[in-house]
């Protein structure tokens, strides 16, 4: 093995992670702080935010966050949604009420550390599907969609739904048209990270070249599409089974699971002609489609009502269904409400959910496996000198990271020498210790 020296020994902060997320976290740690323009059409919020040091950074969160509610239980996450799109949930957004403004001597140097390139698993997605979101509520601050698609001689509505590779595209882009990409070291694993008396010890690999580099803090931004879930039957681990998309081939395909990502394996193979059954044990009107709104979501509408249906061409759904046995000759076990049965597939994409992969920490940092628990305003966890940001925090929507961005920039900043306090042990939350 060689030494992969792209790594240095030793940085003030590693990020494990690259996408929006960790990508949202390097924007912030890079110098960038946000200065408030206003006026914001919250007259309280404008007031609140109209005196006081001009970089919000700069500002105790505790009093501009009260009162603020929306679809995130974080004070920070809500205060600099409000600000970057105003009124958001209207589907009209305001002008933004940031600048963001370069602060070199604010900088904290860092490494962030993704198993493929910028974007994370936005790159993994089926490329042709829309988002689910409109495209504004998946910006980063400084560049906006609209202005990324100019930059290629396009016109893109960021109030649509827009397709999943422009979504990757931009957040590769924004990496280096933000300055950031120094900063990034794509397409490795990180393996273990340990905590010592100086902070931690972050080692891994890119193909046959390691690294192993010290850092005073860690921040937790991976996400929770690293690791699947399995139905842990016989056969699941036969060749010809998949547990995430996309997914390539011929033949007849069962698909198991309801939520989005079996719903997008049927869309995909529907569009590509290739016969579907699709199993799933769960009443369709408890699924996260019968939430989406017809209008902006037809294609899942249609599928819900076929799920419900006698299906259509070339789909056949199979409600209260499990999957029970696979043999290595495509032949499935299906339990049904009828009875059980034996079909032939040539592929099976078992699609019930994703965990993030927290392996190369010591389990006592983990959490529940799923969820981190961390302060509101800095994003600490328990453990001494590690934070955690994004969907491992419960914000799945990428409008949020920038709000949790801003708050481990603003505790390491302005808390350089206090990185061994764990989140319970930093008096008043959001306040300099």
């Amino acid at each position: 093995m060689r030494r992969l020296e792209a790594v240095p020994a030793s940085v003030d902060t590693v990020v494990v992670g690259n996408g929006p997320a960790g990508i949202s976290v390097s924007m912030a740690l890079s110098g960038w702080w946000p200065k408030y323009l206003g006026p914001h059409p919250d007259l309280g919020l404008h007031t609140r935010l109209a005196a006081g040091p001009k970089y919000l950074l700069e500002r105790d969160p505790v009093p501009l966050c009260e009162g603020l509610k929306g679809r995130s239980d974080n004070p920070m996450a809500l205060l600099f949604d409000a600000l970057l799109h105003p009124e958001a949930d209207t589907g009209r957004p305001g002008r933004s009420c940031i600048a963001m403004e370069r602060q070199e001597h604010r900088a904290v140097p860092h490494l962030v550390l993704g198993r493929g390139a910028p974007g994370g698993s936005w790159n993994r997605m089926p490329q042709p599907m829309l988002s689910l979101s409109p495209g504004y509520w998946m910006e980063l601050p400084g560049w906006s969609l609209f202005a990324w698609a100019r930059s290629h001689t396009r016109w893109l509505d960021p109030r649509a739904r827009v397709a999943r590779s422009d979504v990757g595209a931009y957040y590769r882009d924004y990496v280096e048209h933000m300055g950031l990409a120094p900063h990034h070291r794509p397409d490795v694993q990180v393996t273990s990270a340990v905590r010592d008396e100086a902070g931690w010890v972050v080692e891994g690999h890119s193909g046959s070249a390691t690294f192993r580099v010290a850092c005073k803090r860690l921040v937790l931004a991976t996400g929770m599409y690293d690791r699947t879930k399995w139905l842990k039957v016989p056969g699941e681990d036969l060749p010809f089974v998949t547990h995430r998309p996309p997914l390539e081939g011929e033949g007849p395909l069962l698909v198991v699971g309801a939520g989005l990502s079996a719903a997008d394996a049927v869309l995909v193979a529907r569009h590509a002609g290739r016969p579907v059954v699709h199993a799933s044990i769960d009443d369709p009107e408890a699924t996260p489609m019968a939430g989406l709104a017809p209008d902006h979501y037809p294609e899942y509408r249609e599928l819900l009502e076929a799920m419900q249906g006698p299906g259509g061409e070339g789909y056949e759904p199979l409600l209260r269904t499990s999957l029970t046995e696979i043999r290595s000759d495509g032949a499935c076990h299906l339990e049904t409400p009828e009875g059980a049965v034996w079909r032939s597939f040539a592929q099976v994409a078992v699609l019930i959910g994703s965990l993030p992969d927290l392996s190369f920490l010591p389990p006592a940092s983990r959490g529940d496996g799923e969820r981190i628990r961390v302060a509101p305003y800095t994003f600490r966890t328990a453990t001494p000198g590690l934070y955690a940001v994004g969907p491992l925090v419960g914000d799945n929507f990428v409008r949020f990271l920038p709000g949790h961005a801003f708050g481990v920039a603003r505790d390491v900043v302005l808390n350089p020498d206090a990185p061994g306090l764990g989140a319970w042990g930093e008096g008043v939350p959001g306040l300099p210790v």
